[in-house]
């Protein structure tokens, strides 16, 4: 029995598969103390400690200092880019048009963008202003229809004479005078005779005064040729003369079914010549768009909060949002954009620049190769009865920008995207806002 026990194995020297892995004998860790605790051990976890606090310093660091790239968009306008010297081309039946205008100044052999421009802007001024005198004739020929005859003819004149002044006399009186003129033949006797002594003579107009007094034809035929010293000056002078005679006349005698025939004449002439001259502007404006086509041009504040320089791609995506036409939701429209020269724009650290976009493609061809930004015309001006001219000036556009990063892959590229914002409105307050921060 004594044997058997001493063979048999001992409840210490039992182990298992449940049994814990068994700890480090207490001898050993004697002998591993003075290592730990020691001079080699300290050195060991100081270099620890300092390479774990490099590398996350360095990870702060480059998180920190990454640029960290914020953009707003100023403004967004449809207008014509280019050099403003560079000479138009002008068509011989376009300068033929203008030459023959009556108040369209005429092309110089040169024409410069600049020039092109001054002159639309002139025209359409002119167009206005003789406009306004087809409303004045309006006018004219409404006190006519409801003056009475048996109204006092001196009251009648002074009234109708007084609206007359309204207008620009350089171009109501050569009008009238020539449609006097063509209608000389069938007036009474008495416009073609002089009249009897003792007429009016002037009319007082409350601050100026209207002369209907006659003149001598004959003299200041005479007078004028000896002037000149041209030897057809004579017989243009005394047709001026004599039809200056015919419009003091016609005013004098006041006869409503004379005058209204004249002044619809009259205006019927300027409303031929205001749509001429609109025809020719129209003409002049696409002639600019060749030479200096319009584009969409998106200005953008672009803030760098980082510590490092931020470099972009000079390229971006502007994303126009169009009001709906249906009952459908806004339309949205991507355009390329990007800078006239460079590939990439630098950035600063902790600063602020501006970058002008410039749509790749004109206008003009936005709005061909896109159906919803055409209009209801489909002609050769598209462009100028176009949904996309219409809504920007009137603001109906929202845009935003979307920017590219540098260097980096295509997945990282994407630098920042601007919140959608009304075109065409005043921004100064907003860049300075950026500017300041």
């Amino acid at each position: 029995m004594s044997e058997m026990q001493a063979n048999s194995p001992t409840p210490a020297s039992t182990s298992s598969l449940d049994d814990k892995p068994s700890q480090v004998p207490a001898d050993k860790r004697r002998a591993y103390a003075p290592i730990i605790s020691g001079p080699v051990g300290r050195s060991v976890l100081w270099f620890i400690t300092v390479v774990v606090s490099a590398i996350v310093g360095l990870v702060a660091k480059t998180v920190w200092e990454a640029p960290r790239p914020s953009v707003e968009v100023s403004t967004v306008q449809l207008r014509p880019t280019g050099n403003q010297d560079e000479v138009a081309d002008v068509p011989i039946e376009l300068r033929a048009q203008v030459k023959n205008h009556p108040w369209i100044e005429n092309f110089k052999d040169k024409v410069t963008v600049d020039d092109l421009r001054n002159l639309i802007t002139e025209t359409d001024r002119s167009n206005s202003e003789h406009e306004g005198l087809v409303g004045l004739i309006d006018r004219l020929l409404e006190l006519l229809k409801t003056r009475p005859t048996t109204l006092d003819v001196n009251e009648r004149r002074r009234e109708f004479l007084t609206t007359w002044a309204e207008g620009d006399s350089a171009v109501l009186e050569p009008r009238t005078k020539l449609a006097l003129q063509r209608r000389e033949d069938s007036l009474p006797p008495r416009y073609r005779a002089p009249r009897k002594p003792g007429y009016v003579e002037r009319v007082d107009l409350g601050g100026s005064t209207m002369n209907l007094r006659e003149v001598n034809e004959a003299e200041v035929a005479q007078s004028e040729s000896s002037v000149r010293g041209a030897v057809n000056v004579y017989d243009t002078v005394l047709r001026d003369a004599h039809n200056t005679n015919l419009l003091r006349r016609w005013w004098y005698f006041m006869e409503p079914e004379t005058m209204m025939p004249v002044l619809t004449d009259v205006q019927e002439g300027l409303r031929r010549d205001i749509a001429s001259s609109k025809s020719i502007v129209s003409k002049l404006q696409h002639l600019l768009r060749s030479v200096q086509p319009e584009r969409l041009v998106a200005t953008v504040i672009v803030s760098n909060r980082g510590g490092r320089a931020l470099t972009l791609r000079t390229i971006g995506l502007l994303t126009l949002k169009l009001p709906p036409r249906s009952a459908g939701g806004d339309e949205v429209l991507g355009v390329e954009v990007g800078m006239k020269k460079g590939s990439v724009m630098i950035v600063p650290a902790d600063s602020v620049e501006v970058m002008e976009l410039e749509s790749i493609q004109t206008a003009e061809q936005l709005v061909r190769d896109n159906e919803v930004l055409k209009g209801p015309k489909s002609d050769a001006d598209i462009f100028e009865s176009s949904r996309l001219k219409a809504l920007f000036e009137s603001g109906g556009v929202q845009a935003r920008v979307a920017l590219a990063r540098a260097g980096v892959e295509p997945s990282k590229a994407l630098a920042a995207v601007t919140e959608f914002r009304p075109v065409g409105l005043k921004s100064d307050e907003m860049v300075y806002a950026i500017l300041k921060h």
